[in-house]
């Protein structure tokens, strides 16, 4: 009887769906850009409004 000897699965396996959850997490990204592109039409995220950041320095 001949022995044969065959390649282990789960190592491509699991590099395959890295490869599915990589192109699954990076189309959930563009998404979110994209709507918070199409929401405002504009891509700046300021964390407060310049009026806002004005008054806080000259009170301080």
């Amino acid at each position: 009887m001949e022995s044969r000897t065959y390649a282990d699965p789960l190592p491509q396996a699991l590099v395959l769906t890295a490869i599915v959850i990589s192109f699954g997490m990076t189309a959930v990204v563009v998404m979110i850009g994209l709507g918070a592109f199409l929401g405002s039409n504009d891509d700046h995220v300021d964390d407060q409004p310049e009026t806002e950041t004005a008054d806080a320095e000259g009170r301080s």
